[in-house]
């Protein structure tokens, strides 16, 4: 479906944002998004480390609107998102 939506409308984007279940192993080396991210069925938006601490990640911005990749909080993400 990927393939056929870059066919016909290669302006159109589709983005993911990994989750904590998208790698089924942690010692696999890449997950099923990596892969079609390679292969620019879509772009992936990966969390990255700061200050030892894995929180926010990269984002993509699309005329006014940004999409932030955010690990998983749980309960906490009313008071961890405002920070």
């Amino acid at each position: 479906m990927l393939s056929q939506l870059k066919e016909k409308s290669p302006s159109t984007g589709v983005y993911a944002i990994e989750g904590n279940h998208d790698l089924a192993f942690h010692q696999d080396g890449k997950s099923w998004l990596e892969i079609l991210n390679s292969q620019g069925l879509l772009r992936l938006i990966k969390l990255k480390e700061a200050n030892g601490v894995k929180l926010m990640g990269d984002f993509v911005e699309l005329d006014k609107v940004r999409i932030f990749g955010v690990r998983y909080l749980g309960s906490n993400t009313v008071s961890v998102i405002p920070g």
